[in-house]
């Protein structure tokens, strides 16, 4: 590692080991002035000019509502837990109707780009006649000025349905400049972190009852990655949800543990009180920074929902319908392979997930497409296919940092992927074309 990746490192906890991030450094290097450039790849510069590159190397890109259906899943978690608190409710109540008496949900946006992951989760909040203090934080002073400022183009808004751009934006999308109403704007709290350091004023803000930290773990080295896991279980109440990217499940095992249903990528706490409420009423105006967090006195861990068995201890997969529905699919006949591995799905089998994923994909169905691939890869985080499948995807969207991701996960997975499963969804293939496969399309990405 040269010795700029390491000042890097230390400073941001980001990681340069792979190809692809080394790459990314010298592209960053190369959009800063020569004379900057120079400096720092000569071992100078001082902090501002380290600042100035980690602008260049931030991806800012995202976009509202995505995976709009793991956030929901994580209000609809805080919100269940707080209507069985509240016993003085009628049993007909929904647990949205419940959450609205006095309860404020705390959530807390770890690496929040240009504000669309906290906006959307304001917007989420509002249709479902919640109350919420979002708070953000970036490393990124640049994109926390984007956030604050709330104007967006219609790239952002791609997966924005025409019903919410007219409720929540001002503007025309085609025009390339929409605005967002005051009443998002000021639903979320932003502030700049880094959360490679312990001492950050974010790591005293807690407890949330839900913390998102997307598409983010997999840009730190793991030593760093390992003290942000420690730091944001922290910030995480005894009974509150964690979420991370669909590629980042198997980065926070240590940390916390998968909850029902494992498929939308929810975590909590290891060790969590029992008796401890998911959500906590307090006050609207924001947690002093230099306040701590409370820390909750030693009890007996609780026993959370078990995930899922891995993969080598669940019955294999029924070769009578894999076979039935892969050559369904080989035939081009996606109708016939989804009815082939709906005894699969039922089972909930990695394999018959993704076989789904590309039968929607066929049928011009790419949400459901994401959803069984993310389902499939939540069943067996070892399994490589829906791994690629969800890059190729990403890389089709044009989000390309995150298709870059994916894939080298991917081929990392490739590796490792059993032969009996090689043989079965590559009409007899090898590991080496699948590799090859993987290595072209992250070269076709820009």
């Amino acid at each position: 590692m040269s010795s700029l990746a390491q000042r890097l490192q230390t400073a941001m906890g980001w990681g340069f080991e792979r190809p692809h991030e080394r790459q990314r450094l010298q592209a960053a290097l190369d959009t800063l002035p020569r004379a900057l450039a120079a400096r720092l790849e000569g071992g100078g510069g001082g902090p501002r000019d380290l600042a100035a590159l980690a602008e260049s190397l931030v991806v800012g890109e995202s976009y509202f509502f995505r995976h709009e259906e793991q956030l929901a899943a994580a209000l609809r978690a805080t919100a269940t837990q707080t209507a069985t608190q509240t016993a003085t409710q009628t049993a007909t109540q929904t647990a949205t109707q419940t959450a609205t008496k006095g309860s404020r949900l705390r959530v807390l946006s770890a690496g929040c780009a240009a504000g669309e992951e906290p906006y959307t989760v304001a917007m989420l909040v509002r249709e479902r006649g919640l109350r919420a203090d979002i708070h953000a934080v970036d490393v990124s002073r640049e994109a926390v000025r984007r956030a604050r400022e709330g104007r967006y183009g219609a790239w952002a808004l791609r997966h924005t349905s025409a019903a919410r751009r007219e409720r929540f934006f001002d503007g025309d999308p085609s025009s390339g400049d929409v605005q967002l109403h005051p009443e998002v704007l000021g639903a979320v709290t932003f502030a700049t972190g880094n959360l490679a350091d312990p001492e950050d004023p974010v790591f005293r803000r807690g407890p949330f009852d839900i913390v998102l930290c997307r598409h983010v773990l997999m840009y730190f080295a793991p030593e760093a990655r390992a003290r942000v896991l420690v730091g944001l279980r922290g910030l995480l109440s005894p009974k509150g949800v964690f979420a991370c990217g669909v590629a980042e499940a198997g980065l926070v095992r240590e940390h916390f543990e998968r909850l029902e249903p494992f498929e939308r990528g929810l975590h909590g706490p290891r060790g969590a009180r029992e008796s401890t409420p998911a959500v906590i009423a307090r006050p609207a105006e924001p947690m002093p920074r230099a306040r701590p967090a409370a820390v909750p006195p030693p009890a007996r861990p609780r026993r959370r929902t078990a995930p899922p068995p891995p993969p080598e201890e669940r019955a294999p997969s029924t070769a009578a319908w894999s076979d039935a529905a892969v050559r369904a699919l080989r035939d081009r006949d996606a109708d016939a392979a989804l009815r082939a591995c709906e005894p699969g799905l039922a089972l909930r089998d990695p394999v018959a997930h993704y076989v789904a994923a590309l039968c929607h994909e066929r049928r011009g169905d790419l949400d459901r497409a994401r959803a069984h691939d993310r389902t499939a890869m939540a069943l067996d985080a070892t399994f490589a296919f829906p791994c690629f499948h969800l890059g190729t995807l990403a890389a089709r969207d044009g989000a390309d940092d995150e298709a870059r991701q994916l894939l080298w996960l991917a081929l990392e997975l490739f590796d490792r992927e059993r032969p009996e499963r090689v043989a079965m969804l590559t009409d007899g293939g090898d590991r080496a074309s699948l590799v090859q496969a993987c290595v072209a399309k992250i070269r076709s990405l820009r």
